[in-house]
């Protein structure tokens, strides 16, 4: 046992052995950002159908106002081609009155005379009547066939 005592561990307390109280030290404080809120999305739910018969109906009054324009400029033509139809009937008017005034129609029968026509009263009528022969329809079944086949190919 005499060895023993030389494995205790004895301790006497010296100057500066105690162990010391750490000090909390406060970590330096760093502003806080405000939280960025996240703004809720707007969902705007599209019905495929009614986009269609909304893009349809636009098509369709870009047609009828297209339409419509053109109908303006044909009316409009139309109306320069009545006013020019109206011009070249009174233009017609008085040519044909110039033209009747321009000749005497008893020395257009003098002269027509004189060349050999013959006066309308005069003139023979020969009246010719032409009948057009009918075709006899084949009596057979065979014959009516080969009529239509040779009429197909002819």
């Amino acid at each position: 046992m005499a060895g023993s005592a030389r494995a205790r561990y004895i301790q006497y307390y010296t100057s500066g052995s105690a162990a010391r109280k750490l000090e909390v030290v406060m970590p330096a404080t760093v502003p806080v950002a405000p939280k960025v809120k996240r703004q809720k999305r707007k969902a705007i739910y599209v019905d495929p159908v009614s986009f269609a018969g909304i893009a349809v109906a636009v098509v369709m009054l870009v047609l009828m106002t297209v339409g419509f324009v053109r109908l303006q400029r044909i009316n409009r033509e139309v109306a320069v081609m009545e006013s020019y139809v109206t011009t070249l009937r009174r233009e017609n008017a008085t040519l044909e009155k110039e033209f009747m005034t321009g000749f005497d129609a008893n020395d257009v029968e003098r002269m027509a005379l004189g060349l050999g026509m013959v006066p309308q009263s005069q003139a023979q009528r020969v009246s010719v009547r032409v009948e057009m022969p009918q075709e006899a329809e084949p009596t057979g079944t065979w014959q009516a066939l080969m009529v239509r086949l040779s009429a197909l190919f002819a």
